[in-house]
């Protein structure tokens, strides 16, 4: 791990004040809504004395007790938790102030807003299918070693080449190079001018041995060329966004499995885990009696066209066309549009032709599963109901505070400076320091890394090797470490600001190796 010089703590501008001082200004007017805050009685619930859970706060006809403060906390950062055990009042008054803002959402009248009840509504069902899938359908995943090896063998991710390469900048030099290397010229003198411009290979254009994913993924390789090209010989150029690249593969091998493991494992659990949606998804089909409307996707691209759906819009009569239909309700396409944008959907429709495919996936999968689950009464447990009304909660105080921002409300400088000066501690930011860092299996392993670094190679040529990872960027092992993580990661958030700039630490022990 090497440090680069840590940015320090420092204090948001006044422009950042003038942007949270009308909220706090705001529902500020409110506090004489609050009929008990007794700090004694929180304290001394705090400390465990009493059986029962006493009223440590009361806003409006809402009482606040122990378990709703553990639950407030509960859903804070790491650090946050912590903090709150040794000084809970302002995390009290945290509490306090979001009643309060619920409150005042509720004079609104934000709860009955229909754009809120509908995200709400959207939020249910996702959450819903995913309770359904996590109850159903994790529990017939079944990967066995067999299937891991037969995947490994089967999608040929086995087959490694040895890869060469000469990056180049202009095409005058892909020119050059190309008719060099066909004329003869050795690799190694045609290489030369232009090894500086590779930091992965070490002088040589040798890259190292990759099978056709990573080949792919990481240097533009096609598929099709990996498999078919003749060993050492050179292969038509791939551009690159700041050049080309002129490359062959030297030799071939038989890769071992434990090096691809992870990556082979997770092909075997998607195969799986869509073969049971589908069939999932088929027998819910069957038992809700589902009918596909496939004019209604017709007229849907007739009038929407190649429009945006963001923009896009329907008369009511369209609007009401049923799209699906099924045992105790229907799905519209003004609902189906509602809901492709709540998942995030804003460009054109896609092609017709995997159009239903498409919607299945995206609606009709979703609606029934959230109506299994539904009927299953797990959207009546206890632990569902309290995430439900904290998602309500959130997406209506966004709200509020949109409207608020929205409305807008005149703030003078020196209310702004005052805000700041009495409350400094809410304006600051972590400290944070970037760092390039390696990961290997054993300490031997880091400490023979860390010499070849302090020896001046260079990292990006060692975090191409099999054993060697990291988790910053892929070829400089760059990773910004911010104070907060440091309970997280106590060791290294430590060491990582201890260190002098271009200082190599380390081996130092983690859950991922040293």
């Amino acid at each position: 791990m090497k440090s680069a010089r840590p940015s320090s703590a420092h204090r948001f501008s006044l422009q950042s004040v003038h942007m949270v001082f009308p909220v706090a200004k705001e529902h500020g007017i409110q506090f004489y809504k609050l009929l008990v805050f007794t700090i004694l009685g929180f304290l001394f619930a705090l400390a465990g004395c009493s059986e029962e859970a006493p009223v440590i706060a009361q806003v409006g006809d809402t009482l606040l007790r122990r378990p709703d403060f553990d639950a407030f906390v509960g859903n804070l950062s790491p650090v946050d938790q912590q903090n709150s055990r040794g000084a809970p009042v302002p995390y009290l008054q945290s509490m306090v102030d979001r009643e309060l803002l619920l409150l005042e959402a509720g004079e609104h009248s934000l709860a009955d807003d229909i754009e809120i009840t509908e995200q709400v509504r959207f939020e249910v069902r996702a959450r819903l299918a995913e309770v359904f899938q996590m109850n159903v359908l994790t529990t017939q995943l079944e990967i066995t070693e067999l299937e891991i090896e037969r995947e490994f063998e089967n999608s040929r991710l086995n087959h490694e080449r040895f890869l060469r390469r000469i990056l180049v900048r202009t095409e005058d030099d892909l020119n050059q190079v190309l008719a060099d290397l066909a004329a003869g010229r050795s690799f190694k003198e045609v290489l030369e001018p232009f090894a500086v411009n590779d930091a992965i290979a070490e002088g040589d254009g040798v890259v190292g041995w990759y099978n056709y994913a990573e080949a792919e993924r990481r240097f533009r390789i096609p598929r099709r060329a990996f498999f078919a090209a003749e060993l050492k010989r050179t292969l038509p150029p791939v551009r690159l966004p700041k050049g080309w690249q002129i490359y062959s593969f030297l030799d071939e091998r038989e890769g071992e499995l434990q090096a691809y493991y992870e990556q082979v494992r997770r092909i075997v659990y998607e195969r799986q885990w869509d073969a049971i949606n589908q069939q999932e998804l088929e027998l819910l089909k069957h038992k809700y009696a589902v009918e596909f409307n496939p004019e209604a996707l017709q007229q849907l691209f007739a009038v929407i066209g190649a429009k945006p759906i963001r923009t896009a819009a329907l008369s009511d009569g369209d609007g009401k066309i049923k799209l699906y239909t099924y045992v105790g309700g229907e799905m519209d396409l003004i609902t189906a549009l509602n809901n492709l944008r709540q998942q995030g959907l804003s460009g054109p429709l896609p092609a017709q032709q995997v159009a239903a495919d498409v919607f299945e996936e995206l609606l009709l999968r979703p609606l029934l599963f959230e109506r299994e689950a539904s009927e299953r009464g797990w959207a009546q447990e206890e632990e569902f109901l309290a995430w439900k009304q904290e998602m309500h909660n959130k997406i209506v105080l966004n709200a509020l505070m949109d409207r608020n921002l929205d409305t807008g409300v005149n703030v003078s400088e020196v209310e702004a400076r005052e805000y700041y000066q009495a409350n400094k501690s809410k304006f600051y930011t972590p400290d944070r320091v970037t760092i390039r860092e390696l990961i290997t299996d054993t300490s031997e392993a880091a400490m023979k890394f860390r010499e070849q670094l302090e020896a001046g190679v260079d990292i990006g040529t060692l975090l191409i090797r099999r054993d060697a990872d990291t988790h910053g960027k892929p070829r400089s092992g760059e990773l910004k470490l911010t104070s907060i993580l440091a309970s997280k990661y106590p060791k290294l958030v430590a060491a990582a600001f201890a260190a002098q700039e271009d200082e190599w630490v380390g081996p130092l022990a983690t859950a991922d190796g040293h």
